[in-house]
């Protein structure tokens, strides 16, 4: 893990309490619809957007997200097994603090990116088992001072978090078929310093069109250290896409 940081004053600490509960109760861990087959050369694609998520720092503030990009491959590779790669963003939306009538006013924001790898397992074909890796980039950006008379913000500290880290994760994917072109699927993938989970239902327009919608969670443990304080960062919230198969 390597960081970069500079200024005077730390991150303010507020403890964050997150849902683990509902998490561990429905399974997850992808913002995408399982491929239905992983059959050699068989192709899915995931594109969609996130839908208000939320980006927690613990210990730290809880941030309301802009609405970002989501993505995803699937290739089949044959023999039950296939290759996935996935790109999310989270990005907080910055949050104003004033402290006196002065107009003194503490700024935050922050913001995740995960790059993800998994070769996943086909048991059944209403089970898939995975392993894979993933690559989070964090920043923390906290600066202290005031508005100008012509509305510009003068800094006089501040300070900069960056972090990334590798976490292993090994998980599995069960699917079932609710109704004549609907389907639900739940995703639970665990590792060293990481939980993960979803819950989706996907509709199938065609025969290789989805419409999908899932509720996604993610938290990385230890993801920087700063001033003898160690900072998780989670994410979670609804998103919405679609999948393209051939």
């Amino acid at each position: 893990m390597k960081k970069s940081v500079a200024g005077k004053k730390n991150v303010t600490m507020n403890k964050v309490i997150c849902a683990l509960g509902l998490c561990l109760s429905v399974g997850a861990t992808a913002s995408a619809a399982p491929a239905d087959s992983y059959d050699a050369g068989k192709v899915s694609i995931d594109l969609g957007t996130a839908l208000s998520p939320t980006l927690d720092v613990s210990p730290g503030n809880s941030f309301d997200a802009k609405n970002n990009f989501y993505g995803g491959v699937t290739v089949g590779l044959g023999h039950n097994f296939a290759l996935q790669y996935k790109y999310d963003k989270t990005e907080a939306k910055e949050v104003n603090t004033y402290y006196d009538a002065s107009g003194y006013t503490e700024k935050d924001n922050g913001k995740v990116t995960v790059n993800t790898v998994n070769v996943l397992y086909k048991v059944n074909p209403a089970v898939s088992a995975y392993v894979g890796n993933r690559h989070a980039a964090g920043e923390m950006h906290n600066q202290w001072g005031y508005y100008d008379y012509d509305g510009s913000f003068v800094s006089d500290a501040e300070t900069r978090i960056s972090a990334s880290k590798n976490y292993a994760q090994a998980g599995v994917i069960g699917q079932v078929k609710l109704a004549k072109d609907l389907s639900g699927w739940g995703d639970l993938g665990i590792g060293p310093d990481l939980l993960t989970c979803e819950l989706g239902v996907g509709y199938h327009i065609t025969s290789n069109l989805a419409a999908n919608v899932s509720y996604d969670y993610a938290k990385y443990k230890d993801l920087a250290s700063y001033a003898g304080h160690d900072f998780d960062i989670t994410t979670k919230g609804w998103k919405a896409g679609i999948t393209l198969s051939f």
